[in-house]
């Protein structure tokens, strides 16, 4: 769905979604992509909470309707939990609650139309589930950035790229934070540049901000 953006404060409350898109009930959404143009060489990558993964040309989205268009089919009891846009020349980390980590091209899945259902990205372990899924451009050790992970008891740390080996999509992956019970589960990954500063949101709706360099960098 394309939506228009209002600009509000930090402490707005800010605009019920149900007035720009129509929502089926238990319905919500899980990612916002910017765009400025639809164009044939860029792709849609979208994973799910229990690892499945797909990719669709961004084509496929451009037609626009009021009620929005179908963007994959879930297995029961699946969710949709991350969109990423790349240029076809990407890499794919996909992390999960339990800790682990698979890093793969994003050609090793292959596109599809918007109501296929994907491919596996991950073999999860009893219990585990997706926590976070992050496109890797080609400049990205040229550009400095790390990868970072944060845990629910809100310890972080940040990766060089190297530290994750690349392996073929479907795979266990490996560990990639260490995680126990003073730490916590995994709650999130993502990729940060040395000048970035990184906002992070509790449940309670506190907010903390501190400049990513201020989080060591540590083996995977």
């Amino acid at each position: 769905k394309w939506l228009r953006r209002t600009e509000c404060s930090r402490q707005s409350k800010g605009t019920n979604i149900v007035n720009v898109l129509s929502l089926e009930s238990g319905e919500q959404i899980t990612a916002i992509i910017p765009l400025h143009e639809f164009t044939d060489d860029r792709y849609l990558v979208m994973m799910t909470k229990y690892g499945i993964i797909k990719r669709v040309n961004l084509m496929e989205y451009k037609t626009k309707r009021a009620n929005g268009l179908f963007a994959i089919t879930l297995d029961e009891g699946d969710e949709l939990l991350y969109v990423m846009k790349t240029d076809g020349y990407e890499q794919i980390i996909a992390a999960t609650h339990n800790g682990m980590a698979i890093r793969f091209d994003e050609n090793d899945v292959r596109c599809v139309g918007r109501q296929a259902r994907g491919v596996r990205a991950i073999t999860l372990g009893k219990d585990d589930f997706v926590v976070g899924a992050v496109a890797i451009a080609s400049d990205f050790e040229e550009a400095g950035r790390k990868i970072i992970t944060v845990t629910e008891g809100g310890f972080g740390k940040r990766c060089d790229i190297n530290d994750y080996t690349v392996q073929y999509r479907g795979g266990k992956g490996v560990i990639c934070h260490k995680i126990g019970d003073k730490t916590g589960k995994l709650c999130g990954i993502s990729i940060v540049d040395p000048q970035d500063e990184i906002i992070i949101i509790t449940n309670s709706g506190i907010i903390i901000r501190m400049s990513a360099d201020e989080i060591p960098v540590y083996g995977r």
